[in-house]
């Protein structure tokens, strides 16, 4: 297979692909999502913190971190279900805790829970990555600006209209200040619309990833769950092949070994015919 850059055609038709589509969705509805997680599990997790230095409140800040960890594994879902829908990217659940005893108990399995403190670092992680996605997708944005100069020009006659670029360098130059200008402006931003899929892509490549790292099982229950599978597949085989050998055993060997047994014990039998046709060797006789 050639391996090499993309075919311009699918250069040029990246912003209109549905992928392109489908990873702009997840970067303007991850930004809100982000940050509705972020301000809660934040602050749950540093009230907590405070309160667990003093001897008074560290049974209050514990369970404000409790809290923190079940809020975030809360949001670890929605952030699971909105990447399967838009991404195709489903990473199963992690396996919730099952502690026993009292109530003490119980808080130390939540506080030991791995999963939920990988679930919080996601959502304080996913904050900076979700700004980055909602800049990602300035490039849209400023794109279709660009591209619609002549059209505004045309309809609105606006004059001295300046380019939007998302790179924040140049302070809008240049500006349109005729026709023939505005022109220039769409050209920029047919280019800034060809670069802002890949943009998004990057974004949304970096989220996958933490998502695995992250949002998944952990590697520890991966393996578990590799080895209780391979166990349940040998001991499905070994079943199934004692049920052959029984079968077999049954339906053939069996039935044979039976029918030899009575025919060696039927008087008249072929087997006893043939016994008395043997000839008696010399010298053996009486």
């Amino acid at each position: 297979m050639r391996s090499g850059p993309p075919p311009v055609r699918s250069v040029l038709g990246a912003p209109l692909t549905a992928r392109a589509r489908a990873e702009l969705a997840h970067c303007l509805l991850g930004f809100p999502l982000a940050l509705a997680g972020f301000l809660p599990v934040a602050a749950f997790l540093a009230l907590g913190a405070g309160l667990t230095v003093s001897l008074l409140g560290a049974v209050l800040g514990l369970l404000l971190i409790v809290t923190a960890i079940g809020l975030a594994r809360a949001l670890s879902g929605v952030h699971r279900r909105l990447a399967a829908a838009l991404l195709g990217e489903r990473v199963p659940a992690p396996a919730r805790p099952r502690p026993g005893g009292g109530a003490f108990a119980r808080l130390d399995a939540r506080l030991r829970d791995a999963a939920g403190r990988r679930s919080v670092a996601y959502v304080l992680v996913k904050l900076p990555v979700a700004a980055f996605g909602m800049y990602a997708a300035g490039w849209w944005l400023a794109g279709l600006i660009d591209l619609a100069t002549p059209l505004r020009w045309a309809a609105f006659g606006q004059r001295d209209m300046p380019t939007i670029t998302p790179v924040p360098i140049g302070g809008g130059a240049p500006y349109s200040t005729s026709l023939a200008g505005t022109f220039v402006a769409a050209a920029a931003g047919a280019l800034i619309l060809l670069t802002a899929p890949w943009c998004t892509r990057g974004v949304v490549a970096v989220d996958r990833w933490l998502m695995r790292a992250l949002l998944g099982p952990g590697e520890l229950a991966e393996r578990v769950r590799s080895l209780e599978e391979t166990r349940a597949l040998a001991v499905d085989d070994s079943a199934a092949l004692l049920r052959r050998l029984e079968r077999d055993l049954h339906d053939g060997a069996q039935v044979r070994l039976v029918a030899l047994a009575l025919s060696r014990t039927r008087p008249g039998s072929a087997w006893a015919r043939t016994a008395t046709r043997w000839p008696t060797p010399a010298g053996c006789g009486n």
